[in-house]
């Protein structure tokens, strides 16, 4: 402990992080994450003003929130905390992660997440007032099918700057309305669904999307294998959902997408109007068939999206004995980056886009 004691608090951070990367593939054994309870054990011994606000990963998990808010209300001194990560979202654990809140400073992100085995869905009744709007958060993460009634309208003084939603369920339009039209701030977009839905986009719904989509710098899909996965009808005719919505984000700089096969790939890409400077894609099937060749991804990198990229990172899945077809296609694909003075980026950890 002593030596612990005296490193430094960057190093000793710094430390927790490397602890956390090395469990990163194994969830369920990550208890090395930064907390703030075990921070607490060498704060003691810190006496200057800037290393009682440490930056901090706080995992509220079943066994410690109770703990770490009783922790929080004895200290003297508010530590700088910059993400705080809860696995339920029931309403007596959001009471109390709102209360943990309170006693921090500098948070940006939470992450809420829903556990299925709960049945527990996130109620925008208790989640729009009780977490976005009292905490003003800059960075939330919601896991977790939202639910409810159409919600009342949000201030539009909302501080979001991202916003990540992950679901099986596309949710209904009319729930992320109130949200979408509050959010002026907001450049920076993950929606993650593994199913689509069938529902109507109502004239104002739609309205409240396409407000958006032109602040987006940054836009991250997780989309269903169909081309036209979000199936969504506009109440004018049969656009889509995404046939509408990516060509009216005009500021992108990076787009990151997720499809099960390379094929739906240049069709999403067809949508977008501007040019980008960092693509990322990943598939659940590598492209491996005759129906896309050379010529046909060569032709692509001198369409209006692409022809200004600067870095593509590549990842996929690929099935047991087809992994020669898979180097091979990298090595292709690889070449025409070249050519065109794209960077290309395979599936290292460490990317910066």
């Amino acid at each position: 402990m002593a030596v612990i004691q005296d490193l430094p608090p960057e190093t000793l951070y710094r430390i927790f992080e490397l602890l956390e990367e090395a469990y990163a593939w194994y969830r369920i054994l990550s208890t090395a994450k930064p907390n703030l309870c075990a921070v607490s054990l060498v704060a003691p011994t810190w006496t200057a003003w800037a290393q009682q606000l440490m930056l901090a990963d706080i995992e509220l998990e079943y066994r410690n929130d109770q703990k770490l808010l009783g922790h929080l209300q004895r200290r003297e001194t508010r530590p700088l905390v910059q993400r705080l990560e809860l696995r339920s979202l029931r309403p007596e654990r959001v009471a109390t992660f709102v209360l943990i809140c309170q006693l921090v400073g500098g948070l940006e992100t939470s992450r809420l997440e829903s556990k299925a085995h709960e049945d527990d869905e996130v109620a925008v009744e208790r989640l729009y007032p009780k977490v976005l709007v009292e905490l003003n958060l800059k960075r939330p993460e919601i896991d977790g099918q939202l639910s409810g009634s159409r919600p009342s309208p949000l201030p539009h003084s909302l501080a979001l700057e991202h916003l990540e939603l992950s679901a099986e369920y596309f949710p209904s339009f009319s729930i992320l309305r109130p949200l979408l039209l509050a959010t002026h701030n907001l450049t920076s977009l993950t929606l993650s669904y593994l199913i689509g839905d069938q529902q109507r986009l109502g004239r104002d719904d739609r309205d409240a999307w396409l407000q958006v989509a032109p602040r987006l710098r940054h836009l991250h899909l997780c989309c269903p294998p169909e081309p036209r996965s979000l199936a969504t009808i506009t109440a004018g005719g049969d656009n889509l959902f995404l046939d509408a919505f990516l060509p009216a984000c005009t500021s992108l700089v990076s787009f990151e997408i997720h499809l099960l096969s390379f094929e739906n790939l240049f069709p999403r890409l067809a949508l977008l109007t501007v040019q980008l400077r960092v693509l990322v894609t990943s598939f659940g099937v590598g492209p491996f068939n005759d129906r896309i060749p050379r010529r046909r991804i060569r032709r692509n990198f001198l369409h209006p999206p692409l022809s200004e990229l600067k870095r593509w990172r590549m990842m996929m899945s690929v099935e047991a004995g087809r992994e020669q077809e898979k180097e091979e296609f990298l090595e292709m694909w690889t070449e025409l980056c070249e050519e065109f003075g794209v960077e290309a980026r395979g599936e290292e950890r460490y990317f910066t886009g």
